[in-house]
């Protein structure tokens, strides 16, 4: 019995069964349902299959309104045969599938994987929504589809020569590839006209070759969009068009091309005819270079090594090519052949199939070498003719004559449509050949989008709907050639399209809902685009938010204390500040554990505006990680000068430095016993193992953990002068006497300096190796910059070389380390060189250097560490202070005037030629912050415990600084950002995370470009001081409670 539709319900499941299945699996959907899957392995299929299923459930198919008497869809079951892997997609593979739709289930069953996704994307094209009903259903239920494509090879060439396209462009074609069952992507990546792809043994060809040093495809970029394609079912193809269209090989070195004195011109210019001077012996090494990289990166064994419009004149005139030929006795031809020897000789193993254009085939005809150890796979675009030809003498055949998606007339000899949309019926209606009788085979077709008229801009405006029309042809039957029905198809289709994220406009006058609607529902790489909200569905949220966050607070509380030590606050501890007057202020006696061990202990001291002076940091370092973006002043400075954002790394220095010397003085340091140094020690390397290992693996990719990042640097400059302030000798005894006098204060200064010498001199050691390393290495040529000694640039520091060498790593910063994917975490990329809106971060302009996409550099460094150790020493310094010298006013004036020596020692220093500088860490930039970061404390002890006054303006910083190493960890760990992320509406993508955070929705501005207005960027300053303000909370909390929490 027929009905007239099929409803799926709310709870939909999603089962999958492989072939041979001996254990169960577990996920959970967007709807209610927690569905077991049995499967065996390995996982590869239930982890495309399951990824193909969000994505096509992003047509809120767990959405149902229907009250109607229909059959209901309950279950989905998906069964793979073979759960098989591979590197790379087989271009052979079984894509067939059968889809069996009976109520209550829909059974999708296949032999591979592949054929499952194709399966997936047939059933998304039956479902459709109800406008009326709010219902999805399928029409003309129940159904049965046996389905296997025509043709092996389906494929799109996408040329990102002439014009590059953006990763986004690229993802986004794949993504309407995959919805029209397209299998290929040939990328032709390289042409005459630039080089974008970056090939590590041979950098020049990109940083010269390239439009611009943003106009590049890193590696990282490449292996990204293999991995998109591969999820989607669809190979990636590399085209290196070689011996022709090679003039840009040669912008990096002139001896890779012919000088091509006679040229025949094309109709996009000269520069398109210039090949390769294939007499030259260094041309074979940068190919081989090129072919390696290559294959590298790009595991599918077909590449396609181009080889059409090789222009024979400019061989002929150029005297060095016409020597070559003459003196082996070659013509043209021959040289041709000689070069397609050269380069088959140099193919990596991986590579087992060649394709060329039809070009060789028509100059060489049987002469045409093998390559790889095969006949080469002729494609053919230029005359069709020659597809009988190569078939006949054995080699495979894939067809693009009349699927060029730039022509006007795509088909010769049919007249320009009025509409130019129309040209996709001419498409639809080429004749693809039949299965024949021949030694080669008809592999399929493919449609070519070259892009000298084409960017981002327009390129989907050219691909589609046109190439959904392809597609039909060389997946469906033979018989299937009715353009008229076709349209019809395709209407529907392509609105599908567009609700799914891909840009595809209209054939005719018609209404798809997902035109004024577009990105609604988004495909997943779409995840930046902004969330559109009701009014129904913010109140809900902010009612959800304000009951989350309320539990959220209590359980976090609670829990905190697992894993570390939570003491109570002691009632007897004594503080740093006696409450008496300056003059009646006596020195108190030490107690010497070493020869009194039944000495009581001294009482745990505490000055609250070191509680606030942390807790301070720990606020402005959240301020400028959530908002430097959207106010750049107070960003990281781009590279020479300072900003707030600099500070936070020194200010966290100098407080460990303070500690460092409260926390020693319980081991009574001074008399020089040799038990207790040991005991310090102990506790020393304790703790700098719990903070230089105990944050390395949060948020990283664990085959390229960090080894340097905030907290480890500062574990490093704890432990570095824990071991100083635990073991280098100082002199003992009493101070000075103090009677109050400005003498008595200088003698005492004089005296504090004196007494821990060697503490200065090992930071005037660690200064002095830190400056002959930036001004004495010789720094290798690198990035297309002239380098050498006393260089202080992005490229061709000694900091960035030395731990370049080291750490084997380019930049800890770049996306491969875990950092940010679009490179905002690295400085140097703000610049007036590398941004056009400098200084925030942008499109780089045309002219940008190379070192602006590729210059590594960490500021949390090796050699940087060595200078950041001495803002420690100074944090020690005060800490002495602050223990050895009981007066407030003197302590002032001890840290004011250290401080402000510091300050005019750094700015002469920067304006003599040594600039402020985090990156490198420069001597001024020590000098200058730890002058800030001590005129910071004075302000801080004065309000707080000297003349405590505005108690509403520090107390929430000294809740937060009485458990600040517990905020900073879970600050840094999105703690806040992963809960809100488990909660979402209907779609992960459309999680609480991403909609409450300002560039997830839209807060009354339709303004697509708000990142750079000013409301957008106050939306976000608002967040963050609310974001701070529920640490705050947290932290009077735990303080109230007397809970403090250390490692």
């Amino acid at each position: 019995m027929l009905h007239p539709a099929l409803s799926i319900t709310a709870d939909a499941e999603l089962s999958l069964v492989a072939g041979a299945a001996d254990r169960p699996y577990t996920l959970s959907w967007g709807g209610k349902s927690r569905t077991s899957m049995p499967l065996a392995q390995p996982f590869f299929a239930v982890t495309e299959i399951t990824r193909a299923w969000r994505r096509a459930s992003h047509m809120r198919m767990s959405i149902r309104v229907c009250t109607d008497p229909v059959p209901l869809i309950h279950q989905i079951i998906v069964f793979v045969n073979d759960t098989a892997t591979a590197a790379a997609k087989p271009a052979d593979v079984d894509e067939s599938y059968t889809l069996n739709i009976t109520a209550p289930t829909i059974l999708i069953s296949a032999q591979t994987e592949w054929g499952a996704l194709y399966g997936l994307e047939t059933l998304t094209q039956l479902v459709h929504y109800n406008q009326t009903t709010h219902a999805h259903t399928i029409s003309h239920g129940p159904l049965f589809i046996r389905d296997a494509p025509r043709f092996t090879w389906r494929g799109l060439l996408l040329d990102t020569a002439n014009h590059y396209l953006s990763l986004d462009a690229i993802k986004t074609t794949l993504d309407g590839m995959a919805m029209v069952k397209l299998n290929l992507l040939h990328w032709h990546i390289v042409d005459s006209y630039s080089f974008p792809m970056e090939v590590m043994q041979q950098q020049g060809l990109s940083q010269h070759g390239a439009w611009s040093a943003s106009r590049v495809y890193r590696r990282e970029d490449v292996d990204d969009v293999v991995r998109y394609a591969r999820t989607r079912g669809i190979r990636v193809v590399p085209e290196i068009d070689v011996p022709g269209h090679a003039a840009s090989w040669g912008a990096s070195d002139p001896g890779l091309v012919s000088t091509c004195p006679v040229v025949n011109g094309t109709d996009i210019g000269n520069i398109n005819v210039i090949p390769l001077n294939v007499a030259e012996e260094r041309v074979y090494q940068v190919l081989g270079d090129v072919l390696n990289a290559t294959a590298t990166h790009f595991p599918d064994t077909t590449l396609h090594l181009g080889g059409d419009e090789v222009q024979f004149s400019c061989w002929t005139h150029d005297p060095l090519i016409q020597d070559f030929m003459t003196r082996h006795g070659l013509d043209e031809l021959g040289l041709l052949i000689f070069f397609l020897n050269r380069t088959d000789a140099l193919l990596p193993d991986s590579i087992q199939q060649v394709m060329l254009w039809d070009e060789m085939f028509d100059n060489l005809g049987p002469r045409l070498p093998e390559l790889a150890h095969c006949k080469p796979i002729i494609e053919v675009w230029n005359n069709r003719t020659l597809m009988d030809a190569a078939l006949a003498q054995g080699h495979d055949v894939l067809l693009a004559t009349g699927f060029y998606l730039d022509r006007q007339t795509p088909v010769d000899g049919r007249p320009t449509h009025w509409f130019w949309v129309d040209t996709w019926v001419d498409m639809y209606e080429v004749e693809l050949p039949e299965d024949r009788e021949s030694p080669g085979r008809v592999l399929g077709g493919e449609a070519c989008m070259w892009s000298e008229q084409v960017s981002d801009i327009s390129l989907h405006t050219r691909l589609w709907p046109r190439l959904a029309g392809v597609a039909e042809r060389l997946w469906s039957p033979a018989d299937i050639t009715d353009a008229a029905l076709a349209a019809q198809r395709l209407g529907a289709v392509r609105c599908k399209m567009a609700a799914r994220g891909v840009p595809i406009g209209p054939i005719w006058a018609d209404y798809c809902s997902a035109d004024t609607e577009f990105a609604l529902i988004s495909s997943t790489n779409h995840h930046n685009k902004p969330v559109q909200l009701t009014s129904g569905e913010m109140l809900a949220i902010t009612l959800f938010m304000f009951l989350l966050g309320v539990f959220f607070v209590y359980i976090a509380a609670c829990c905190f204390g697992i894993g570390f030590t939570v003491r109570p606050r002691d009632s007897n501890r004594t503080p740093l500040l006696p409450a008496s007057t300056d003059s009646n202020i006596q020195s108190k006696s030490n107690i010497d554990l070493a020869t009194d061990p039944v000495a009581p202990k001294p009482p745990r001291e505490r000055l609250s505006a070191l509680d606030v002076y942390r807790g301070l940091t720990i606020a402005v370092m959240i301020l400028v990680d959530e908002t430097g973006a959207a106010f750049p002043p107070i960003d990281h400075a781009p590279w020479n000068g300072l900003h707030l954002a600099d500070t936070v790394v020194p200010s966290f220095d100098f407080i460990v430095g303070v500690s460092i010397a409260l926390a020693f003085k319980r081991f009574d340091l001074e008399a020089g016993a040799q038990g207790q140094r040991w005991t310090a020690f102990k506790k020393a390397t304790d703790r700098f193992l719990k903070l230089f290992g105990g944050i390395t693996f949060m948020n990283y990719d664990l085959t390229n953990i960090r080894i340097f990042g905030i907290l480890q640097r500062v574990a490093v400059c704890y432990f570095a002068v824990a071991l100083m302030e635990i073991f280098l000798p100082r002199l003992t005894g009493a101070l000075p006497a103090d009677n109050g006098t400005w003498a008595d204060w200088m003698r005492r200064t004089q005296h504090l300096f004196w007494r821990y010498r060697w503490h200065w001199f090992s930071a005037a050691l660690l200064l002095a190796v830190h400056t002959s390393i930036l001004y004495g290495v010789d720094v290798p040529d690198a990035f297309g910059e002239r380098c050498g000694r006393g260089q202080l640039t992005p490229a061709c520091n000694a900091a960035t070389y030395i731990d370049r060498l080291i750490l084997t790593v380019p930049h800890m910063y770049f996306p491969e380390n875990g950092g940010d994917p679009a490179h905002a975490d690295v400085t140097f990329k703000r610049l007036p060189e590398c941004s056009s809106c400098s200084p925030g971060l942008c499109v780089a302009p045309a002219d940008a250097p190379a070192w602006c996409l590729h210059g590594p550099f960490d500021p949390e460094g090796l050699v940087s560490s060595l200078t950041a150790i001495v803002t420690t020493i100074i944090g020690v310094h005060y800490g002495h202070v602050l223990r050895q010298i009981k007066s407030p006013m003197e302590r002032i004036f001890q840290w004011s005037s250290f401080a402000l020596l510091q300050l005019l020692l750094g700015l002469i220093l920067h304006f003599s030629g040594i600039p402020l500088n985090i990156n490198l860490y420069s001597v001024s930039f020590v000098l200058v912050t730890g002058g800030m970061t001590g005129l910071l404390l004075v302000l801080c002890y004065l309000i707080v415990d000297y003349r405590p006054t505005a108690r509403w303006l520090w107390l929430p910083f000294m809740w937060l600084g009485t458990n600040a190493i517990v905020i900073f960890l879970c600050a840094e760990g999105d703690v806040i950002d992963w809960v809100l992320s488990c909660f979402y509406l209907e779609d992960p993508d459309r999680s609480l995370a991403n909609i409450l955070w300002p560039t997830g929705v839209y807060w009354g501005d339709d303004d697509d470009v708000r990142p750079y207005k000013p409301s957008y960027n106050y939306q976000i300053m608002l967040w963050c001081l609310a974001y701070i303000g529920v640490w705050v909370l947290l932290g009077r909390w735990m303080y109230n409670n007397k809970i403090f929490i250390k490692i």
